[in-house]
């Protein structure tokens, strides 16, 4: 079993990372899901699946969170939302991933000037 993030920090907000086995939609319980957030609660809820798809799956949710945290959503039509946030969850993996020196630079600060 892969051992997830226990939370992550978007905007002031800290979302708790929990494994639901069987995650499911709340409004329709026959329909499965790889991941969910719930804004209210600031929980963001990852089914079992393996690393690579939960990697992506944890920051599509991250991803419609920062969205609903700034209100950005209510600037992509609904059809159109999920496509958005996938596309963009997968580039962001993608640039962590390749990038590693650019995740140091933004994390230490290391293009800053030493007085």
């Amino acid at each position: 079993m892969i051992k997830l993030p226990a939370s992550v920090k978007i905007d002031n907000i800290t979302y708790i990372i929990k494994l639901v086995p069987d995650l499911v939609a709340d409004d329709d319980p026959k329909e499965s899901l790889l991941g969910c957030v719930s804004y209210s609660d600031a929980v963001i809820k990852i089914s079992k699946q393996s690393k690579d798809s939960a990697v992506n799956t944890i920051m599509h949710e991250c991803i419609h969170a920062a969205t609903f945290e700034r209100n950005i959503d209510d600037l992509i039509k609904e059809k159109d939302l999920e496509t958005v946030v996938d596309c963009i969850a997968k580039a962001f993996v993608q640039i962590i991933k390749d990038n590693p020196e650019l995740i140091d630079f933004i994390r230490n600060e290391k293009g800053k000037k030493k007085k």
